[in-house]
């Protein structure tokens, strides 16, 4: 039974996550070709997990070695204990960036992903989505969709999938120099952008199929109308 669980930031020691050599790209969905080791030590953040069946969860956040860098942490339970496995990072040791990862799903033994944000690490720098598989055997970047400019600073904060064909996130990114919504679509091939909803700041994220699928989030204010909690359902 596939479930999904937001948790506590729990501080932890961890052992250090992979991290790509390269310096970051400028482009928002750069890959990883080549991984390496951040430096070890430091503390661990977890922001989500998500569970298949009892020997087989995963959770995900924040690395935080020394001295300088952010990194993703992926940790899984194996029915006995849990693990750091390694889990690759744009930029490396000698360039590090702010990467974490915010939300899991896992459909199968061979098919989990996590997703989440990366930044250079310079102060107010653009940020860019993060969006990473487990194949059963090792954590890979998965290049996110271009939006052509048209939206920025992207963070995306929810992941569910139901086969390896199909898998959906969610988040917000700015455009106009407002927050907007932002709605991705994996079709066992590449991620793309989809029809985001009008007017809503998504929150959560659940899927049935292909054909059922349910955003939670706040909807736009006025005014005179305060924000509150809205569900929709896209068919």
């Amino acid at each position: 039974m596939r479930y999904a669980l937001a948790a506590g930031m729990l501080m932890l020691a961890v052992a250090a996550c992979a991290v790509s050599r390269q310096p970051p790209a400028p482009a928002p969905s750069p890959a990883a070709t080549d991984a390496g080791f951040a430096p070890s030590g430091g503390a661990g953040s977890l922001s989500a997990v998500a569970a298949l069946a009892e020997s087989d969860a995963w959770a995900v956040g924040t690395h935080t070695p020394l001295p300088r860098g952010i990194y993703p942490l992926t940790a899984h339970w194996d029915g006995q204990r849990w693990r750091a496995v390694p889990c690759p990072s744009p930029g490396g040791t000698a360039d590090p960036t702010r990467s974490s990862l915010e939300a899991v799903a896992i459909d199968a033994p061979g098919d989990a992903w996590a997703v989440g944000r990366w930044s250079p690490i310079e102060h107010n720098a653009r940020r860019y989505p993060l969006i990473e598989h487990w194949n059963g055997a090792a954590w890979s970047i998965v290049p996110a969709p271009s939006s052509g400019g048209h939206v920025t600073d992207l963070d995306l904060t929810a992941v569910a999938a139901v086969s390896p064909t199909a898998a959906w996130a969610i988040g917000e990114g700015v455009a106009g120099g407002h927050s907007v919504p932002v709605f991705m679509g994996w079709d066992g091939t590449r991620w793309r952008y989809l029809p985001r909803p009008v007017g809503t700041t998504t929150g959560g994220l659940g899927v049935i199929s292909a054909r059922d699928i349910w955003l939670v989030g706040e909807q736009g204010a006025t005014k005179s109308v305060p924000k509150y909690r809205t569900l929709r359902r896209l068919v």
